[in-house]
């Protein structure tokens, strides 16, 4: 660890250890030297020491009884300020897989019931495993850092890779506390598995690639066939009439692959529309040339509440989503996209219920000019 996550831990151990005994003993020395100091002048005004022997056994008892509820509160004040999650069922019983790992020796310390369903590891073989063994090696630099960065309370960590337990890789968005656990100094990680987004996400690329790869492969098959029309013509420059009707086929040919080739646009352009309409996830992507190129999943409509055609009159609908006192700094962020050609934004849902993470894509041609904008969301915990 680093010398001032060290030097946090160690003051955070000392606040909830150290002080309440402290508070206890000067309580106690304050009462015995008030005490025995008033009995001592009552002591003097008066020759009956029998109701002096009473006062000292009352004073005793009474020292006795506010001592202990005085320790009691102090611990149960404790436990409000330093709850121990592995008693809440909220840890346990949890959807989302959680993790705690010790910061000094990066094992893990506790693991609710998600994670051992999702990451395959039975209780026991986790417990005897460390942090680094859930990731890939090439990933470690990264795990360091964020251990490094964690600091008192919640810090959202971002995307990372972890490893199931057959060697299948897993996508997930981490959310990190630190905590007291068991006296030592822990981690808590809540993994949010956002593995079928990822796969999405890399499909629509794929399905990005391989359509432009065919309109280039279309493309070039045009240019060979306007080549070899060309050719042609310098064949039969000699005769004018063979000239004319060769030039007839060749406007017609030209005109048939043409309308061959918009065909096939058109049908890509409707395949990537329909296969983004069965996406669950809230994503779409905005062609800035060609209206019938904007795709839109059919979670962004359901996310929305609008139809496709709503939608295309209104692709900026997912401003009026964004909570009124985010919305300037929205505005500022967003023109950082003219710096960059991504941006991720974050903000809170109109219902101020919500935590919304937004990732916003720029697609540019040879020239470095705008073809496409791709928008992604994901709902953050709740706040």
């Amino acid at each position: 660890m680093t010398p001032v996550l060290h030097s946090q831990l160690k003051k955070e151990a000392f606040n909830v250890t150290i002080m309440p005994t402290l508070k206890f003993i000067g309580a106690g020395v304050l009462w015995i030297v008030g005490s025995d100091l008033a009995l001592f002048l009552g002591q003097n005004a008066s020759v009956d020491h029998f109701p002096i022997f009473h006062i000292e056994v009352f004073k005793g008892i009474f020292f006795v009884i506010a001592m202990g509820v005085f320790f009691y509160v102090m611990q149960r004040k404790n436990l409000t300020t330093h709850p121990e999650v592995f008693e809440l069922d909220l840890f346990k019983k949890n959807p989302q897989p959680m993790f705690i790992y010790n910061l000094q020796t990066m094992e893990f310390l506790d693991v609710n019931e998600s994670a051992i369903g999702i990451y395959g590891y039975s209780r026991s073989e986790f417990l005897c495993m460390k942090v680094c063994d859930i990731r890939p090696a090439e990933d470690m630099h990264s795990l360091v850092k964020a251990i490094e960065q964690l600091q008192h309370g919640y810090r959202f960590i971002g995307q990372s890779r972890h490893i199931h337990k057959n060697g299948t890789i897993i996508h997930t968005e981490i959310s990190a506390f630190s905590i007291m656990y068991q006296k030592h100094h822990a981690g808590l990680i809540m993994a949010n598995d956002i593995s079928g987004q990822v796969k999405a996400e890399q499909a629509l690329i794929e399905a990005a690639k391989m359509h432009d790869k065919q309109m280039n492969d279309r493309l070039y098959e045009v240019a060979l066939f306007n080549k070899e029309l060309q050719v042609r013509i310098r064949e039969i420059n000699a005769n004018n009439d063979e000239l004319i009707e060769v030039n007839k086929l060749l406007s017609n040919a030209s005109r048939n692959a043409v309308s061959r080739y918009e065909g096939r646009i058109r049908r890509i352009q409707q395949f990537t529309s329909e296969w983004m309409e069965n996406v669950s996830g809230v994503m779409w992507s905005i062609d800035l040339h060609d209206e019938r190129g904007t795709t839109v999943s059919g979670g962004a409509l359901s996310y929305f509440g609008c139809s496709k055609q709503a939608f295309l009159d209104n692709p900026n609908v997912w401003e009026t989503f964004v909570l009124q006192e985010d919305k300037a700094r929205i505005k500022n962020e967003l023109l950082r996209l003219n710096e960059k050609d991504s941006l991720t934004i974050r903000y809170k849902h109109i219902d101020g219920k919500r935590a919304v993470e937004q990732v916003i894509q720029l697609l540019k041609d040879e020239d470095e000019k705008v073809e496409r904008i791709t928008n992604r969301i994901t709902i953050l915990l709740a706040h």
